[in-house]
């Protein structure tokens, strides 16, 4: 039994990435799927948001977020929508607060309170 276990350890732990390795694979894949398929990321921008802040780069990660909740919010899946905001308004708190990014927190404040009041 010890032997078995063992053995599945090591392969659990072969398959585990390390952080570094896990940040890098998220930005590569939003750069996949960025590169590959415009399509999906009008479609889909929770896909591209999640991995982008996945990868740390909170900057490519809000316009996404943005977008998820406008979709959302266009369906309307008002809790989806809030969440999605939520999170961009989360990442935008970590960004410098330059113009770019205090015109970026407006709109997303402004969404969120129709989708608040809506809901």
């Amino acid at each position: 039994m010890y032997a078995v276990n063992r053995r599945w350890r090591s392969r659990n732990q072969k398959l585990r990435a390390s952080d570094a390795e896990r940040i890098a694979l998220h930005a590569r894949v939003a750069q996949a799927i960025e590169m590959q398929s415009a399509e999906l990321c009008e479609r889909s921008p929770e896909l591209l948001a999640h991995h982008h802040s996945e990868a740390g780069d909170f900057e490519r990660a809000v316009p996404y977020w943005s977008a998820a909740g406008r979709l959302a919010a266009a369906r309307p899946a008002y809790r989806e929508a809030t969440h999605h905001f939520g999170l961009a308004l989360a990442m935008l708190g970590s960004l410098p607060a330059n113009g770019h990014n205090l015109r970026a927190e407006l709109g997303v404040r402004v969404a969120l309170g129709a989708a608040l009041v809506a809901f």
